[in-house]
């Protein structure tokens, strides 16, 4: 599946140019988490999307505050790492 942006004023597209709705193709894997996603205080969801199963839960990027001031992403896919080597 294609990760499809949402929310791109979120920090984390700060500098890309991307907009809402726009697509990274075929960077979500057959192993990626979705929704529904967990309820946690500050938790952002940055991508989301449908896949090619309709089926299956759509694909959710998130990041959220942890608990000693860091910041966790989750990419939600197996292929994050093999996207951005590209």
């Amino acid at each position: 599946g294609d990760w499809i942006v949402k929310n791109s004023a979120h920090w984390i597209y700060e500098g890309t140019g991307l907009k809402d709705g726009e697509k990274i193709p075929s960077i979500i894997g057959w192993e990626y988490h979705g929704q529904p996603v967990a309820q946690i205080p500050g938790l952002e969801i940055v991508a989301e999307g449908p896949l090619s199963e309709p089926s299956r839960f759509p694909h959710a990027g998130i990041v959220y505050p942890g608990p000693r001031g860091n910041w966790v992403f989750n990419a939600g896919t197996c292929w994050w790492s093999e996207g951005l080597s590209q």
